[in-house]
């Protein structure tokens, strides 16, 4: 009864062994989800349109920035001229 038990486990880790050793490595073709449609009215697509909103939004606030920087720096300087100013009388 063991020596039937034994030649069970022992048949069954040799078909373990020879699964593990044989298997066939099957690729399995995805289809990859486009994340943009291709507008059907023009040939630019979603994402050239928001890359191109983008880019005119970041220039703007970059504009926005510079003039805001500018301002202060004037305002500083204003400042700083009438406390001089302010000192000297």
């Amino acid at each position: 009864m063991i020596g039937e038990y034994q030649n069970k486990i022992r048949c069954l880790t040799q078909q373990q062994d020879y699964a593990r050793t044989h298997q066939k490595i099957v690729e399995i073709p995805v289809e990859k989800p486009v994340l943009y449609e291709k507008c059907e009215s023009c040939d630019r697509t979603a994402y050239q349109n928001e890359k191109a909103k983008y880019g005119t939004q970041k220039e703007r606030l970059a504009g926005q920035y510079k003039a805001k920087t500018v301002m202060f720096q004037t305002t500083l300087f204003l400042r700083k001229r009438q406390i001089k100013q302010c000192i000297e009388k």
